[in-house]
């Protein structure tokens, strides 16, 4: 299991950026062109709004749901959501 750390024989964790680096994925999945786009997003402003145009064309106002999730781990609950339904489409 790519995301998940063994901590004892019968304990296992599964880190808060892991978690929403498997949701990234999901996004991938659905269109390879992010990962480029994420990589562009590092070195500028151009490259985040391409990013932002990237995550649009899996559902159109993904981008700005997914902007607004909290860094916690109810936000993974509510991105899992939010990507969930943008994925039924």
């Amino acid at each position: 299991m790519k995301y998940v750390r063994t901590l004892t024989e019968h304990t296992m964790n599964v880190s808060l950026p892991a978690q929403f680096a498997s949701l990234l994925e999901q996004l991938m999945d659905r269109n390879p062109r992010l990962q480029s786009a994420l990589i562009k997003a590092r070195m500028s402003d151009e490259g985040l709004r391409d990013l932002a145009k990237e995550v649009d064309k899996i559902k159109r106002g993904l981008y700005g749901k997914l902007l607004r999730v909290e860094y916690s781990r109810g936000g993974v609950q509510e991105a899992r959501s939010i990507i969930k339904e943008a994925l039924k489409d």
